[in-house]
């Protein structure tokens, strides 16, 4: 890409990224990746996934457990691809007892995933009580609500 004079952007890095690693060719990615911080392109949880998974493969989990680490610094949510690539990383390394902590810790994510629309609807429930005693119109309530 750079002898055609174009530069990566996320998308360009993800992919070769994901290509290196899924060819067992991780030291590479991870150079890849240095370069790509480098030149200002912040990582997604694509990005971050695709390393855990990579890294664990080829037994690197310490360095996948520290890019797991590190997305959440950077304020990213951990998905269920990132759980999974955390399991299975540490499992092919015969570290089931992390194993079993990162899947501990996926299901408490998904419970409080299914909690979120419970603790909305209360919300709405406590605002549609407030507004029930107060002068809003039906009109004004349902915007209220949307926004």
């Amino acid at each position: 890409m750079k002898l055609t004079g174009l530069d990566p952007d996320l998308v360009s890095y993800n992919l070769m990224l994901n290509g290196l690693g899924k060819s067992g060719r991780v030291e590479e990615a991870l150079s890849l990746f240095d370069e790509m911080r480098n030149r200002g392109i912040t990582p997604d949880l694509y990005t971050y996934n695709s390393l855990i998974l990579n890294l664990g493969t080829v037994g690197m989990v310490e360095q996948a457990g520290k890019f797991y680490e590190e997305l959440q610094l950077m304020g990213l949510e951990p998905n269920v691809f990132t759980y999974n690539a955390l399991i299975r990383g540490y499992s092919v390394s015969g570290n089931s007892d992390h194993a079993y902590a990162v899947y501990k810790q996926m299901m408490a994510w998904s419970v409080l995933l299914m909690l979120e629309p419970v603790q909305r609807v209360e919300s709405i429930l406590a605002v549609a009580v407030d507004v029930s005693y107060s002068s809003f119109n039906e009109t004004e309530y349902f915007m209220y609500i949307i926004y």
